[in-house]
């Protein structure tokens, strides 16, 4: 099955292709679509973000495209404000574009943010060189809804400082998606892999 994305920033476009050929999945094309409003409506942010991304990666007909956007601070819940995003973009992709469903379109919501599927395994991304901090504590048995940003500074020390885009996709290499126990520390990576077909 190849995949095409639909992902946040520069950071997510570099990572998430990582996390799939980890897992034996076969990304496609790949678009970003730079940042959401926070506080706009699901309709606007479909609209001004979502809609020609997606579009893009339908007419590359993959077997299916992912859209991919963070939680952040919102308080819906991850599996309801993803559903809610489906069901807004693919009215507005039947309405503008004629969209059949085919392929098929998924969304996932990371809750979070990326940072929080990569702490999914602190013995994986300890292994990197700029992790100085042993983070297993502090993520416990749950990585998802933490302040992921806050733990990966925290792993860096004090001689480093963590920056998205260019450490990412470096970590996200040496993330374990293959093991159980990190699919359970994070429901919305094993939701974006079993998305995947994996």
């Amino acid at each position: 099955m190849t995949l095409g994305l639909v992902v946040e920033g520069e950071a997510e476009y570099r990572a998430l292709p990582l996390l799939l050929k980890a897992a034996g999945a076969t990304p496609g094309g790949r678009t970003a679509f730079r940042g959401q409003g926070v506080q706009c409506s699901i309709e606007t942010l479909v609209r001004s973000k979502l809609l020609s991304h997606t579009r893009a990666q339908i007419l590359r007909r993959p077997s299916k495209v992912l859209v991919v956007i963070d939680r952040e601070k919102r308080g819906d819940c991850p599996g309801a404000f993803a559903q809610r995003i489906h069901k807004e973009l693919v009215a507005q992709l039947q309405t503008s574009y004629g969209y059949t469903g085919n392929p098929p379109v998924s969304v996932v919501c990371v809750d979070r943010s990326l940072e929080n599927w990569l702490i999914a395994d602190p013995e994986g991304i300890g292994t990197h060189a700029y992790i100085e901090r042993d983070i297993s504590k502090r993520v416990g048995a749950r990585a998802d809804g933490r302040d992921a940003v806050s733990i990966m500074q925290w792993a860096y020390g004090a001689r480093r400082y963590y920056h998205k885009s260019k450490d990412a996709p470096h970590l996200a290499a040496k993330v374990r998606v293959g093991r159980r126990d990190v699919r359970n520390r994070s429901h919305s990576l094993d939701k974006f892999l079993r998305e995947a077909g994996v």
